[in-house]
């Protein structure tokens, strides 16, 4: 890797215009700006690690001295003539050391200790996930209302690395974020626990920070930076006549007898989305299971099937106590006959 590419300076620069560099870069590439992006994270590492020696004059004297050109599917080396004068590591030292039966011992005894050896998997940050609860209205999670949350998060600062260990102080920060819930075009699963209906997400790298040392493959420490997922439930609330079932939003309405029996009184409808429409029962034969369906209103599956808004019509008999006797009686008779023809 060459550092002086990675951080776009001269071979030549200063060390301000080194840190000048580094620093317009990290802000580009950090990933609080990137949305934890792998390639983002991984050329902030690259400018951390160039600006890490190109920064330091004893790191960067040595990288200077030793240059690696890679071209022709070869690797070739190109060395300063001057490393005796300046005591650094020239080509006669490279062929001693190469030579040298201690210097061969240790090369095949750290090849043998990586030999079949993968890189750890990542340490887990569980510990470090934030957990964020809120309420939504119904109708708010089916129109597609953007939710603001607001929470604490504890935040790491990088300011530099030394060899395999990293140089950082943490903050506290408040966040603040949307999230964006429609039942309606996007399916979200909704839990039902005991009386009340839940949905979640999980944002990544969105948790607090930390750094933890864990050994490399070459058996080293290295210090790794970790980063906990924001994980949000939303209880939905439900207005009391409202119910799902499967895709399907059911609304129950209270419905006087005199809407079913009589003509001309057409009952009017409003769902939970605000829209309105009239229903003309027409003498039906049945005062039970009297319902009305309105297609594509309800909630998508996990198929991608939009469901049906029902309305169900609960028929209301009127209050005895205010009916007359005179009809009162009447009533009972009309009531009797029709369970004898029964």
């Amino acid at each position: 890797m060459d550092h002086y590419s990675v951080l776009g300076v001269a071979k030549n620069a200063t060390k301000e215009e080194i840190k000048k560099a580094y620093k317009k870069l990290a802000v580009k590439y950090h990933p609080d700006k990137n949305g934890g992006d792998k390639e983002s994270e991984e050329m902030f590492k690259k400018i951390s690690d160039s600006y890490a020696v190109l920064s330091d004059d004893e790191k960067r004297g040595k990288y200077d001295r030793v240059t690696f050109n890679r071209s022709a599917g070869e690797t070739k080396f190109s060395w300063s003539t001057d490393d005796s004068a300046s005591g650094g590591f020239g080509f006669d030292d490279f062929i001693r050391n190469f030579s040298d039966p201690d210097f061969r011992k240790r090369s095949s005894e750290r090849s043998r200790k990586t030999q079949g050896k993968t890189h750890n998997p990542a340490p887990s940050a569980d510990h470090l996930n934030i957990y964020v609860r809120d309420k939504l209205e119904l109708s708010e999670a089916m129109l597609g209302k953007k939710i603001e949350l607001s929470f604490s998060r504890e935040k790491i600062n990088y300011t530099g690395k030394s060899g395999n260990a990293l140089t950082f102080n943490k903050v506290t920060e408040e966040k603040e974020i949307f999230i964006t819930i429609d039942l309606r075009k996007k399916y979200i699963i909704i839990k039902k626990e005991g009386g009340s209906y839940s949905v979640s997400a999980r944002v990544p790298k969105l948790g607090n920070e930390d750094v933890v040392s864990q050994l490399n493959i070459w058996g080293e420490i290295d210090q790794v930076p970790i980063i906990g997922d924001l994980h949000v439930v939303l209880e939905l609330v439900f207005p009391e006549n409202i119910t799902i079932e499967g895709n399907k939003i059911v609304q129950t309405v209270d419905l006087p007898l005199k809407s079913v029996l009589f003509n001309g009184e057409k009952t009017k409808i409003k769902t939970l989305v605000d829209k309105k429409y009239e229903v003309d029962f027409n003498n039906p034969k049945s005062a039970s299971n009297l319902k009305f369906s309105i297609p594509n209103e309800g909630i998508i599956d996990e198929q991608g099937n939009l469901g049906e808004y029902l309305v169900k019509f609960n028929v209301v008999l009127p209050q005895i106590e205010d009916i007359p006797e005179e009809d009162f009686i009447k009533l009972k008779s009309i009531l009797s006959n029709c369970e004898n023809k029964t």
